[in-house]
């Protein structure tokens, strides 16, 4: 039980800021909350539904057709923040990759 209460607060949490993202005027917390959301699958594999829900919630909010075109559009200010938080914390782990979310499959 104490496990699913976890992933029910996770999960509103993520949907909590899903909305704060769809709907702020600020770009740049816009780009950071899709940033987390996009980065939280990566470490919490049981959550990716939850997040691709969250996701199609805030492109269907900033008027995107399609997560894909959301990141697309902000693919470069989601690299600017990655590094940046990398470089700030000096995180180093061989868990941590470059977001998949930001490579083309080609």
């Amino acid at each position: 039980e104490a496990r699913d209460a976890l992933e029910t607060m996770e999960s509103d949490s993520i949907f909590a800021k899903a909305l704060i993202a769809g709907s702020t005027e600020t770009t740049e917390l816009f780009q950071r909350i899709l940033s987390e959301i996009l980065e939280i699958p990566q470490k919490r594999p049981g959550l990716e539904f939850v997040c691709f829900h969250a996701l199609e919630k805030i492109a269907l909010m900033r008027g995107f057709s399609s997560i894909q075109e959301m990141v697309d559009m902000e693919a470069e200010a989601l690299l600017v923040i990655w590094v940046r938080q990398r470089a700030e914390t000096n995180f180093s782990s061989e868990h941590d990759s470059f977001p998949l979310s930001l490579t083309a499959p080609t």
